[in-house]
């Protein structure tokens, strides 16, 4: 059954690549930000006042491919620009909605801070020459799911994919980042308040699962209505619509 996913999912990735022409460059690519140099500037947070700023972020990329993109210059010169997407692989069932909404709401931040991490990367490898010269851009961030349903309706290899668009980051990355602003002043607090969801396979993975109260009806009464938490609550309700992005 492995060997017939397995089988499926390179063929079907052999194909893409050879339609999009963007290839993979990187393969399981650590990563990290510090809320003190890169996020500072991101979610505006005081790495002189708030502790949560000291926080390192460290993540390990399945997969980003590149393209050489022709961009055309002034008085007709041409220069090659970078175009990247993010892979994510999974092998857990696939999101119900778009990937940017569970973003903005903070649920599934991994691709905005991979995301951020790539573009690190690929400035700094286009300023050691590695790679051409010009300033690097997101095609699309996806989770693709690696062992769920490997055939489309026409019975050919397939695999399905939760995208975050170039564009679609464009206009919803602040909000991303005002949300992890908020999650940071909560962590600089103390406060981790217990955020259930439909999904029960997340709790048979948390580390706190023995000890948690989900469950407990006062406490989520207590949570409702504690005010500190008021803006966490807009937060998880958010829906996306069109706005600045400003980052």
């Amino acid at each position: 059954e492995i060997l017939d996913y397995l089988t499926k999912f390179v063929t079907w990735d052999l194909d893409r690549i050879e339609q999009t022409g963007y290839i993979p460059a990187y393969l399981e690519r650590k990563a990290h930000l510090s809320a003190r140099d890169e996020l500072v500037k991101l979610i505006a947070v005081s790495s002189k006042q708030d502790k949560a700023s000291e926080l390192t972020f460290k993540g390990k990329i399945d997969r980003i491919d590149l393209k050489l993109v022709p961009v055309c210059l002034k008085q007709g010169a041409v220069e090659n620009a970078v175009s990247f997407r993010v892979v994510d692989y999974k092998s857990g069932r696939p999101l119900k909605d778009k990937p940017i909404k569970y973003a903005v709401r903070g649920q599934k931040l991994q691709i905005p801070f991979y995301i951020v991490m790539t573009e690190r990367i690929l400035s700094e490898e286009i300023k050691k020459g590695r790679i051409s010269q010009g300033q690097a851009s997101l095609e699309d961030a996806s989770f693709v799911y690696v062992a769920q349903d490997m055939e489309d309706k026409k019975g050919k290899p397939s695999a399905q994919e939760k995208t975050i668009k170039g564009d679609e980051w464009k206009d919803f990355q602040g909000q991303c980042w005002e949300t992890v602003k908020e999650f940071l002043s909560y962590i600089r607090e103390g406060i981790f308040p217990i955020s259930p969801t439909e999904d029960a396979q997340k709790c048979e993975w948390c580390e706190f699962a023995t000890v948690c109260r989900k469950g407990h009806q006062p406490q989520k009464f207590r949570l409702e209505q504690d005010a500190r938490l008021k803006k966490y609550r807009e937060i998880g309700n958010l829906n996306i619509s069109k706005k600045s992005n400003k980052t």
